[in-house]
């Protein structure tokens, strides 16, 4: 009964530590994520360096806001849903103002295939 315990345990962990590994962005902070994204769309959209400033202000704004949304879930995702998506649009709104029709171009290109991708991300 022992050994089952500790393999269960094991496994358990095992498990965890590789969900933790295939969700990196779970437990960084809000600055590391802007900072991130801002750090991707500035290569892939070749910014200036005023645009990338300006897109790592939006970024960390919705990073701080998707994180007090996540907090109030409790665990039901579907009721931040909404707040979440709104969170997405304002900030895609923010950064279209600050890009050349060449990039909001690229950047609606960057979310297709983003979009593409998390078709094919399992569902928690």
């Amino acid at each position: 009964m022992k050994k089952l315990m500790l393999m269960l345990t094991f496994v358990l962990g095992f498990v965890g530590f590789i969900q933790a590994q295939n969700y990196p962005q779970a437990n960084m902070t809000p600055e590391d994520r802007a900072n991130m994204q801002t750090s991707n769309v500035t290569k892939r959209l070749k910014l200036t360096d005023d645009q990338s400033k300006q897109a790592k202000v939006i970024f960390l704004a919705q990073a701080k806001s998707m994180d007090s949304v996540r907090a109030s879930a409790n665990g039901d995702w579907a009721s931040v849903r909404p707040a979440m998506q709104a969170i997405g649009k304002n900030t895609d709104t923010k950064l279209n103002a600050i890009l050349s029709d060449d990039q909001k171009k690229e950047y609606e290109a960057m979310k297709a295939e983003r979009r593409q991708r998390m078709q094919g991300a399992p569902q928690n």
